[in-house]
């Protein structure tokens, strides 16, 4: 793959070869990304590199990953991000003391290599993780952050943060008539679900928002074949949108009525569970930028 300076003819190429980063094949994700590297870096250049970055980022924002899933690619991008910084776009010292002083096209290499550094962080990585992500992928691009930069990055991810919001609200301005829709009294069936006399009361479940009413509450398919209503406070209700993937929910309440035929099942969040960085995901965006405020304003060590 030898290096073009037709972006317009790179991005398409990287565009398809990121759609290898597929849900369900996570153990291959990390030798997808090195691969699309090294053969980017076949003409000896970095210079392709932050296109890759770009479109890698679109990617993995676009298969818009939930739970586990998504603090794994997180993890496994921000593994890759420390490589290209520690390694493909690191000058090394040894080379440096021996390359002679003014040689331009060195000194041209160097530079590019800081200010692709540079962008990597502050643009590409910050834009990845201002969605929401665990704290150990925060404190990792905070370790990274490129010397004086520390305001850059700080803006950056709550700005991101500020954006976040904003959207979250045209959402749920575009839904408000979908919230207040009313459940039909017997639920939805869903063909192939779990009978409700297999559902165990205690179970783990996950699930997907399928009704969020302003005057009914939140229901989730889980994989029965009745809904599940979610047992949270009514000011919360507003948080979940249809569409809404959230993990660990403990089954604890099946009702089953014989003489009419109805089934009530309740759903708890699982103990430790965030639903404010579940719901919408808007609340993990504020969390990102709290952290990145606690970290500008601590001491330097």
């Amino acid at each position: 793959w030898q290096e073009t300076s037709e972006t317009s003819l790179l991005d398409p190429m990287l565009g398809v070869w990121a759609k290898l980063l597929r849900s369900g094949h996570a153990d291959s994700w990390y030798g997808v990304l090195t691969d699309m590297e090294s053969r980017l870096l076949v003409g000896g250049s970095t210079r392709s590199l932050m296109a890759m970055v770009r479109v890698v980022v679109a990617r993995v924002l676009k298969m818009d990953l939930a739970g586990a899933e998504r603090d794994r690619m997180l993890a496994t991008v921000g593994g890759f991000f420390k490589h290209l910084l520690d390694d493909t776009l690191a000058v090394a010292q040894a080379v440096a003391r021996d390359v002679k002083h003014g040689d331009k096209e060195f000194e041209k290499d160097r530079n590019d290599r800081i200010t692709q550094g540079r962008e990597l962080v502050l643009t590409h990585w910050a834009g990845l993780l201002v969605r929401g992500c665990p704290e150990a992928e925060t404190d990792s691009i905070f370790a990274y952050c490129p010397e004086g930069h520390n305001m850059a990055l700080a803006t950056a991810l709550v700005d991101g943060a500020v954006e976040c919001e904003r959207r979250t609200a045209q959402a749920d301005s575009k839904s408000a008539a979908m919230r207040t829709q009313r459940r039909p009294d017997e639920g939805w069936a869903h063909t192939g679900g779990i009978p409700v006399e297999d559902v165990k009361v205690g179970s783990v479940v996950s699930g997907v928002v399928t009704n969020s009413s302003s005057g009914f509450g939140v229901f989730f398919d889980f994989g029965c074949v009745r809904d599940g209503k979610l047992n949270v406070p009514q000011g919360d209700w507003k948080k979940y949108h249809v569409g809404d993937h959230v993990d660990r929910m403990i089954v604890n309440k099946v009702d089953i009525s014989h003489k009419t035929g109805t089934a009530f099942i309740e759903l708890l969040l699982a103990p430790g569970a965030d639903a404010d960085a579940i719901a919408g995901g808007h609340a993990s965006a504020r969390a990102v930028a709290q952290r990145a405020i606690r970290w500008l304003a601590a001491p330097a060590e």
